[in-house]
């Protein structure tokens, strides 16, 4: 299992476990992830940006220079548009007050630095989805009703697995 999974893994469970019981996430969960998610991330985006450059052509320095400047810039703003997932949801918590928890907005700021855009779009998405059809569930059943509020965070981590299970088992190489 890659390193970077195993940590969102591990961030999500822990992220889960508190919002099913207390509602709310310690901050220490969200500052010791975001730091390992941002020190395990740059040292990726360096291998990634070694491995686009041809480093045997000495004479095409600035070249390279230039490739990896490129190369860099394009893995960063990937990273920052992920992390727009969660920005967007901080502030329709604000709009909101606080109707989507502030927490649900940093977890995607975490995730989309290391997922990037799309995945991060993809796992909101999905846990949406599995939140809408538990609800409907739920109410079909007469457990809760419209105004009734559920921990959102199990259902990401529901996401992320789906996500990543298939890759983790099924992919070659």
């Amino acid at each position: 299992m890659e390193l970077r999974v195993l940590i969102l893994f591990l961030f999500l469970a822990a992220a889960s476990v508190c919002d099913l019981k207390e509602r709310c996430i310690p901050v220490w969960i969200f500052i010791l992830t975001g730091m390992v998610v941002v020190f395990l991330e740059f040292g990726y985006m360096a291998g990634e940006v070694s491995d686009n450059v041809d480093m045997e052509v000495s004479e095409q320095a600035l070249v390279t220079a230039e490739q990896v400047m490129r190369t860099g810039n394009l893995i960063l703003v990937e990273k920052l548009g992920g992390m727009a997932v969660g920005l967007v949801l901080l502030i329709i918590s604000k709009l909101t007050q606080g109707q989507i928890g502030e927490g649900d907005g940093v977890t995607f700021l975490i995730t989309g630095f290391s997922l990037g855009f799309e995945r991060n779009s993809l796992l909101l998405l999905e846990a949406l989805l599995l939140s809408f059809v538990w609800s409907l569930f739920l109410i079909l059943m007469k457990k809760i009703n419209l105004k009734t509020s559920l921990p959102f965070l199990p259902f990401v981590m529901t996401a992320f697995m789906i996500q990543v299970i298939p890759v983790m088992f099924f992919q070659k190489g």
